[in-house]
């Protein structure tokens, strides 16, 4: 393939590829991609094991197979990075390697939370508080919860076991009303650009799909006529709605990739996935799967549509 039209460095095991100019890094090693925001400026660890973007908070992560045989030379055609609302993606589908260029994709995964509707998680550790939980933000995770949280989110508790469990740790007798009002300080904005996307996707033919850590509390909102301001419920966007608490398993565990694609019958180099969490990024990377790493709140739509122009 031809060279970056940038400026780039490749270490001496041509290990990593830094674009200096764009700020991107291309690793093959995802699996060791920290599960936050780093804070410090780029940087790529010694064995460049993992990408520190912060001045652009954005991770780019691809099979390890697509980049094969780069040793002095890098078989890669031309790829650039986009900057959208702070955030940097490189297309998965853009790198070739030995094995030939990835297939333009035909069903795309959604996270919910933090790529169709941005999340507010001071807001809801805040709300958390106020019914009394005095460690919430210990206890409250962006991307993936723990404890009771997480057993919710798992199914492991329904939404009324979780409401007496939290009550005891809140030294008070709560209801489902002040639960679910407080999970809903998780919801800070729908974009409507997001919902036009969706729908703009469905119509060009793309199947989608919802993956998300989720819990009955959000989806009381997300499965109502309220969800959207027009009457209409979530699962009206997507093709399949796959949630945590119903299939009793967490992103970033490999499992719940595994059983989404076969279950719709999809092909992991056929499939693009997005989500704000580096951790779920770079374990369905790990499976061969195209991935797309937004910035919460950030405009994704823009950039998605451009990479899909460029791979059709």
């Amino acid at each position: 393939g031809e060279r970056f039209p940038q400026q780039m460095e490749i270490d001496s095991k041509g290990d990593h590829i830094n674009d200096s100019q764009n700020n991107a890094v291309v690793t093959n090693s995802p699996s060791k991609l920290e599960g936050e925001r780093f804070p410090q400026q780029m940087e790529i660890d010694s064995n460049g094991d993992h990408i520190n973007d912060s001045q652009n908070n954005a991770v780019v992560t691809n099979s390890p197979s697509k980049l094969e045989g780069a040793r002095g030379s890098v078989p890669i055609s031309p790829t650039k990075s986009e900057e959208v609302g702070g955030s940097v993606s490189i297309s998965p589908s853009k790198l070739e390697g030995a094995r030939g260029s990835v297939p333009h994709p035909r069903a795309i995964i959604f996270d919910f939370g933090g790529v169709v509707v941005t999340l507010d998680h001071p807001q809801a550790v805040e709300r958390f508080r106020q019914l009394g939980l005095e460690d919430a933000e210990k206890r409250l995770d962006p991307y993936t919860q723990g404890g009771i949280f997480g057993q919710l989110e798992r199914g492991l508790l329904t939404a009324d076991e979780f409401v007496s469990e939290l009550s005891k740790l809140c030294h008070r007798t709560l209801t489902y009303d002040e639960c679910l009002d407080a999970w809903l300080g998780y919801r800070k904005e729908l974009p409507q650009r997001n919902l036009d996307a969706l729908v703009r996707l469905r119509k060009e033919g793309y199947r989608l799909i919802l993956l998300s850590n989720t819990n009955p509390f959000m989806m009381h909102w997300a499965s109502s006529p309220d969800f959207d301001g027009h009457g209409h419920p979530v699962d009206v966007y997507f093709d399949a709605v796959c949630l945590s608490y119903k299939y009793g398993v967490l992103k970033p565990e490999e499992s719940f990739f595994r059983r989404v694609l076969e279950e719709q019958n999809l092909q992991p180099e056929e499939t693009l996935f997005i989500d704000d969490g580096p951790r779920n990024v770079a374990s369905a990377s790990q499976l061969g799967i195209q991935t797309f790493c937004p910035e919460n709140g950030s405009d994704w739509t823009q950039t998605l549509f451009q990479l899909l122009s460029r791979e059709s």
